[in-house]
């Protein structure tokens, strides 16, 4: 199964921009953002971050995509909004070891913007669980 490849912008201002306005489309009409964990995008936008008491519509849970099948560590933190924690999809957690599995050609940036289509169904089933009725 090959994973989802996504491009960055290249102007980090604007690729903030861009972040800013998606945790709005999430906070305003629910479903779920993904970013590296401990983006900076939380503390831009006040999000809370995992671990914290929280909105019981408005939450990060906190992911490692290696238990969606991602070859090495990607820790990931998860805004969901819309989607009470307690009916929230249950995550697959995976306690082995996690060492780099690298192979073929591409560096280490190129396979680190890759989601794993095991992921990406999660994040998918979280979205379709939201709230809002829309």
């Amino acid at each position: 199964v090959s994973p989802v490849t996504i491009t960055m912008p290249a102007d980090r201002e604007r690729e903030m921009e861009l972040g800013v306005w998606c945790v709005d489309q999430v906070v305003r009409y629910g479903g779920c953002l993904e970013q590296p964990a401990g983006s900076e995008l939380w503390e831009r936008c006040g999000l809370p971050v995992p671990g914290l008491p929280e909105n019981p519509f408005l939450w990060t849970a906190f992911v490692e995509q290696r238990w969606f099948g991602f070859p090495g560590r990607k820790r990931t933190w998860v805004l969901v909004s819309g989607v009470p924690r307690r009916l929230a999809l249950p995550v697959p957690y995976r306690f082995e070891d996690g060492g780099w599995v690298m192979s073929g050609p591409g560096s280490y940036k190129e396979l680190n913007s890759r989601t794993m289509p095991a992921f990406a169904a999660w994040l998918v089933g979280m979205a379709r669980g939201v709230w809002y009725g829309l």
